[in-house]
């Protein structure tokens, strides 16, 4: 038991969230760890134990987080989606429309074109910038400002931000870790991966990312130390080992342009996007959000790819027998248990 305990140990999920507040950190985090385990029951699998640690960094923004208690719905502590279960029947025989997968593929490869060209805009830098400040406030403030809170000013707020994720990083360095980032989180993790290549990430999942923005991906070509101007793709972080997945739902407006297969470099590792069409279910008060966190997490792709990684991953590359003989010795304890 002492073994098996060990191997389990050697593995943690790291979630980070996206863009906008949040509700009080500790909540938050049981909401990702209920989605997660809600996902591994819908699928089918084993009840697997997981350790998780949540990088929360809606407080370098907003100075008190969403709270029930809150009222009125123009305010930024309303807590307008909290989580709730979602309808597992909704994936069966779910199949992406193609005439939206087409549309959106037509999309990409035009705003490839105009915005990735060796002939592109004669200052993107600036106009980069205005389209981010434009869409979403929060990820302008993170490449370009500062918090307006007092305890945080003084540096760039991505600096601030990037720093809790390294720090999460740097704790479990010893560690196989599955890192899961929603939305802004995932140029956020991006970042972090590209200044910390000592940092190692075993499986890398994006939920409801704009990794695909040609915005984004000239972002990333300078965190990289690319030629944004000649680059029409960005690299893969060399820290990434194992496996990167990427969900998106095609009814997400932040991830519409999906297929980062071909907006990215293979790292050395010979890893590349894993790019899955999937059906966010979050549904509140019967209007659907198909951007959600809890809605990515539950699926049925994200449940398959946190079960294989709890179940194999890393540990059972160097000791394929003993990861195997201990974790079905495990299991059967605690079948035994439950019986």
């Amino acid at each position: 038991m002492k073994l098996f305990k060990s191997l389990f140990q050697r593995k943690i999920i790291v979630g980070i969230h996206g863009l906008a507040n949040k509700p009080e950190e500790g909540l938050f985090k049981s909401w990702w760890i209920e989605s997660i385990k809600e996902g591994l029951s819908s699928a089918g699998y084993p009840d697997a134990r997981f350790r998780f640690e949540s990088v929360y960094w809606a407080d370098i923004f907003y100075e008190r987080p969403q709270h029930p208690d809150e009222k009125n719905p123009e305010s930024q502590f309303y807590m307008e989606e909290p989580y709730v279960r979602g309808n597992p029947e909704a994936y069966r025989g779910f199949r992406p429309r193609e005439l939206k997968r087409r549309f959106l593929d037509f999309l990409d490869d035009a705003l490839d074109r105009i915005f990735l060209g060796n002939n592109g805009f004669v200052d993107f830098g600036r106009i980069a910038d205005i389209i981010i400040r434009k869409l979403y406030y929060d990820m302008h403030l993170y490449y370009n400002g500062e918090s307006s809170l007092p305890q945080y000013r003084g540096a760039p707020a991505k600096e601030h931000i990037q720093r809790r994720l390294e720090q999460a990083l740097r704790k479990h360095r010893r560690k196989r870790i599955m890192l899961i980032a929603h939305s802004m989180g995932t140029i956020i993790s991006y970042d972090v991966m590209m200044q910390n290549p000592s940092l190692k990430v075993d499986t890398f999942i994006t939920a409801g990312a704009p990794l695909g923005l040609p915005v984004i991906i000239k972002k990333n070509n300078q965190t990289a130390g690319h030629d944004p101007y000649k680059n029409r793709k960005a690299p893969v972080p060399g820290n990434i080992t194992g496996r990167w997945i990427n969900l998106s739902d095609l009814d997400d407006k932040v991830a519409m342009i999906y297929r980062l297969k071909e907006d990215y470099i293979p790292n050395s590792n010979g890893i590349a996007p894993d790019d899955r069409i999937v059906l966010n279910n979050y549904e509140y008060e019967g209007v659907p959000n198909h951007h959600k966190l809890y809605g990515y997490l539950r699926c049925p792709e994200a449940a398959a790819a946190v079960y294989s990684f709890l179940k194999g991953g890393g540990a059972e590359k160097r000791r394929p027998f003993l990861s195997r003989l201990f974790l079905r010795v495990g299991m059967m304890i605690r079948r035994k248990r439950v019986l």
